[in-house]
């Protein structure tokens, strides 16, 4: 594994296992339903990381949720993903429409955990988009982020960057006016590219993006079960903000702590 890996040198610069499922696409989207162990870096990390995730599958917690989509529980199948590192200042989970017309996406800073494991409420966005060229009709952003906890890479005096759970008040809006444009423009070049292989021709998809500040990086795609709704169902445990097109939004915190997250990683 790790000569697939690209040998110890780049395992070294830090991996993801993740645990996935033939239950996740089955049906529902189940993504943070099962574990990911991120920052591993030794062969003994990867090996122990690869038996946790595998058996993850089987957990009660999944096999509750597989009893959701199989009437077999036996039928669910455990797999083992690995991606390298990117040292996010937040990320996102993101569904594209088969039709390419809207975008359905979820963020808050840190690690992709703390979007799809319930650390907390993350930021909605749903945007308007015309198919045919791509250009966004209109963004609306139904929550705000809320979190008490939230797992951050940080950079110690001498060595990679490490994953700390920082508990910290994080309230307010995370991707802001240029990441939003960046985001609307990787969903139309996923859904584009995507349209070219039968595998994924007309069917929507799930996205997920680690950001470094402005930019953001694709480190999933995959088949979503079903298109995101005309207009999500709003989670009134955060505050709600309605905007009729993209605008910048000041926010301090949300500033600073990006701020604060670059200069740890230079």
């Amino acid at each position: 594994v790790v000569g697939m890996m690209g040998g110890k040198e780049a395992l070294g610069k830090g991996w993801h296992v993740r645990s996935n499922s033939n239950s996740e696409d089955g049906g529902f989207n189940g993504a943070g339903l099962n574990l990911t162990v991120s920052g591993v870096r030794t062969e003994k990390e990867l090996s122990q990381a690869i038996k946790s995730v595998f058996v993850a599958s089987y957990s009660p917690r999944a096999r509750a949720w597989a009893h959701r989509v199989f009437q077999n529980p036996g039928e669910v199948r455990s797999t083992v993903l690995l991606s390298s590192t990117v040292p996010s200042t937040h990320s996102s989970v993101a569904i594209v429409s088969a039709d390419g017309s809207t975008y359905f996406v979820e963020s808050l800073p840190g690690v992709g955990e703390n979007v799809v494991g319930g650390t907390g409420v993350a930021e909605q966005l749903h945007y308007s988009v015309d198919p045919k060229t791509g250009n966004v009709v209109s963004i609306e952003s139904l929550q705000s982020a809320f979190a008490n906890q939230l797992k951050m890479w940080s950079r110690p005096a001498s060595g990679p960057p490490t994953l700390e759970t920082q508990a910290l008040v994080y309230q307010g809006p995370v991707l802001l006016e240029e990441q939003r444009r960046q985001f609307a423009a990787l969903a139309r070049e996923a859904r584009v590219t995507a349209d070219l292989e039968p595998e994924f021709r007309g069917k929507p998809l799930d996205l997920e993006i680690a950001w470094v500040n402005d930019t953001p990086h694709l480190v999933q795609v995959r088949a979503a079960p079903r298109d995101p709704a005309p207009r999500p169902v709003l989670n009134r445990a955060a505050p709600v903000v309605s905007e009729s097109r993209p605008r910048v939004i000041r926010s301090v915190s949300v500033q600073k702590l990006a701020q604060d997250i670059a200069s740890d990683l230079e």
